[in-house]
């Protein structure tokens, strides 16, 4: 979940379930890139007890916005994300501060 520190959720059973929408705003930049944005909300939790505790008690969300800078004519179409979420509930080590997150697709 991209408001939370990276491995700060551990358990067996885990549910995830991520929204986003994309918007295009530059096709073809000098035929070498796609520039978009993006917002985003995530919903999920992990536990060892099974999903009735994730939904009970260790459901965790996140809200966002994002850049995409896509290269479509380098090998695999890559996508840099750089993403600025929000938790919208304390993880579980507490922590609730705004937390950048950077990804390649």
């Amino acid at each position: 979940m991209r408001g939370y520190e990276n491995y700060a959720f551990t358990g067996e059973q885990s549910l995830v379930l991520n929204f986003e929408e994309r918007t295009h705003l530059i096709e073809d930049l000098y035929h070498l890139v796609n520039i978009g944005t993006a917002v985003f909300l995530d919903i999920g939790g992990v536990s060892d007890q099974g999903l009735g505790d994730i939904v009970n008690e260790e459901l965790r969300a996140d809200v966002g916005v994002g850049l995409r800078i896509g290269f479509p004519r380098s090998s695999g179409g890559s996508t840099v994300r750089i993403d600025l979420a929000v938790p919208l509930r304390n993880g579980p080590d507490d922590d609730n501060e705004f937390s950048p997150y950077r990804d390649w697709e």
